[in-house]
């Protein structure tokens, strides 16, 4: 499951499913279009929380001391809602991985705490990469193993970037990348 397909969510779509073979790759977010990007790109489960309540999803367990149906759980949001989502939707012994940036306080529920220790799940941060990720990257869109086009949500001369600007912030919660040509 990934959670958040933002620039680096939507990356980590297209390696989970060209590089590693994963088969059955769950995306959330709160934007159909990304949703829909996603989905091109190997997602086949999509859950759109714009203004619902995750635990009346159906395709979402609600009870973190159930056992869920994913083994892994990238979350690229890091909030509240986001992190108890990861926990209840966890199988035992899951992994969590944590890499987005807060925006504020996250509060881990008694529930979902007590649902960590129960199914022994791993939690892990990430906030920065090393060369090797930089190598790695370069070297699946050189084999064409991931492809990159559909992340350049528009492209402008150079002198134009401040229209690029000023479209990107008005477009910023459905457009990915800005290329600016020279």
């Amino acid at each position: 499951m990934i959670i958040g397909v933002g620039i680096i969510g939507l990356l980590s779509v297209k390696i989970l499913k060209n590089k590693y073979k994963i088969e059955n790759i769950t995306a959330i977010d709160i934007s159909d279009k990304k949703l829909e990007v996603a989905a091109k790109n190997g997602a086949n489960l999509l859950i759109n929380l714009k203004e619902k309540d995750w635990k009346s999803i159906k395709l979402l367990n609600n009870n973190p001391t159930l056992s869920g149906s994913y083994d892994a759980v990238v979350d690229f949001v890091s909030s509240s809602q986001s992190i108890a989502i990861a926990i209840a939707n966890l199988k035992m012994k899951g992994t969590l991985v944590v890499t987005g940036i807060t925006h504020g306080d996250i509060v881990i529920d008694k529930l979902s705490y007590f649902s960590i220790l129960t199914k022994e799940l791993e939690i892990k941060g990430s906030i920065c990469y090393v060369k090797k990720d930089f190598q790695d990257v370069i070297d699946m869109l050189a084999n064409k193993i991931i492809k990159i086009d559909d992340v350049i949500s528009a492209k402008y001369n150079l002198e134009e970037v401040a229209k690029a600007f000023k479209d990107w912030e008005k477009n910023y919660s459905e457009w990915y990348k800005v290329l600016l040509k020279p």
